[in-house]
């Protein structure tokens, strides 16, 4: 189906621009074939409630015992890059990157 490629094409576009852009700010992440990456960043509530303010929504991941984490969905390319520009300043300011 001519969809599920383009969905497929535009997650993975999306996954290589997190790894490129989370390796540049110096935040780890799980690698993944998902359409979502785990991100550490230090305190997972905390980095969720100030990506929040900004109007980024992002699940932190503590109750699945890994506190230190977000998980972002992969989304449109102009969704994604305000999370990446949001989540750059948020952990800067937060010391995590």
């Amino acid at each position: 189906c001519q969809h599920v490629e383009s969905s497929r094409r535009m997650v993975a576009a999306a996954r290589r621009r997190f790894r490129e852009v989370l390796d540049r700010i110096g935040l780890g992440y799980v690698p993944s074939q998902a359409n979502f990456v785990l991100v550490e960043v230090g305190d997972g509530d905390e980095v969720a409630a100030a990506l929040m303010t900004k109007g980024v929504i992002v699940r932190p991941m503590g109750a699945y015992g890994m506190p230190s984490m977000v998980r972002i969905t992969c989304a449109t390319a102009e969704e994604n890059e305000r999370c990446l520009d949001a989540l750059a300043e948020v952990t800067a300011r937060n010391g995590t990157s």
